[in-house]
């Protein structure tokens, strides 16, 4: 992290991440938090005032058609965002999913908090069933 007027570097995070970090998100209204994401298939929350990650997910695809040549395809991070007041976070990934996080949550909420529930775990939309249109 930079300080933009000077230019000094304020702090840095030698090894967060093996590929390159697309996405940094500072924290709504807590300015001790940042998030970043990266083509690695991590997201990772942080308080960059202790220089610790207070949180890590990795972005294993589990639905979708299979991929014979890669049974345990990775998806890359490319964009994400906070909600507004900080409690949600959604990133897309170069499979064309999004993750939702639940950036509140506390380890003694009740089970399946940080899981998808069952009705969640795959999402359709109306136009993927529908026939390809080629022109000429």
């Amino acid at each position: 992290m930079w300080d933009s007027k000077s230019g000094r570097c304020l702090i840095s995070i030698s090894g967060a991440h093996t590929s390159q970090c697309q996405v940094i998100l500072p924290h709504p209204t807590d300015a001790s938090i940042l998030c970043t994401a990266s083509t690695d298939g991590y997201v990772k929350v942080w308080d960059w005032t202790q220089g610790k990650c207070v949180f890590t997910h990795r972005n294993k695809v589990e639905f979708g058609p299979p991929d014979p040549n890669n049974p345990n395809k990775i998806g890359g991070y490319l964009d994400g965002s906070f909600s507004p007041d900080g409690s949600v976070i959604v990133l897309t990934d170069d499979t064309g999913q999004i993750t939702v996080l639940d950036s509140i949550s506390k380890e003694d909420d009740p089970p399946n908090t940080g899981n998808a529930l069952a009705w969640m775990r795959e999402q359709y939309f109306a136009n993927d069933y529908y026939e390809l249109a080629y022109d000429r």
